[in-house]
């Protein structure tokens, strides 16, 4: 694995080259350190921080499709696992996490929203059964 920093500093050196949004892709697909572990607002934080990014600088860019199918298969096997451990899930309160949750499922839902990915419903459909969370 790369240091996500290393890999986004490298990213920001090449950003105007024509090999900026296959850096900018090598990065999302870097992931972070680390797992969240049952935790609802890291699930969707992580992949606002990388999905998201890439779709904010590239929303009409080469992986947008991947970015997209990424976002719908990482959030539904999070959420479905959840779903598996409602102990777990119980741990998430709405009354005191919907605002952390919301700092990054609307940035990401906005970021999917405004790609051109033939592939958004998908990643809509699941960042709505986040959203489900807090209604």
């Amino acid at each position: 694995m790369v240091d996500p920093d290393y890999a986004r500093a490298v990213h920001e050196t090449h950003r105007l080259s024509v090999a900026a949004d296959d850096i900018g892709w090598f990065y999302t697909t870097n992931g972070f350190f680390g797992e969240c572990e049952g935790d609802v607002v890291c699930n969707v934080s992580s992949e606002n921080e990388l999905n998201g990014w890439y779709l904010r600088a590239y929303p009409r860019g080469r992986h947008a499709d991947e970015s997209n199918g990424d976002i719908a298969l990482h959030l539904n096997a999070a959420i479905d696992n959840l779903q598996q451990f409602p102990a777990v899930l119980a741990e998430f309160d709405p009354k005191t996490r919907c605002t952390d949750l919301h700092e990054s499922l609307d940035p990401l839902t906005a970021a999917v929203s405004a790609s051109a990915s033939t592939r958004k419903a998908g990643a809509l459909d699941a960042l709505s059964r986040f959203a489900q969370l807090c209604k």
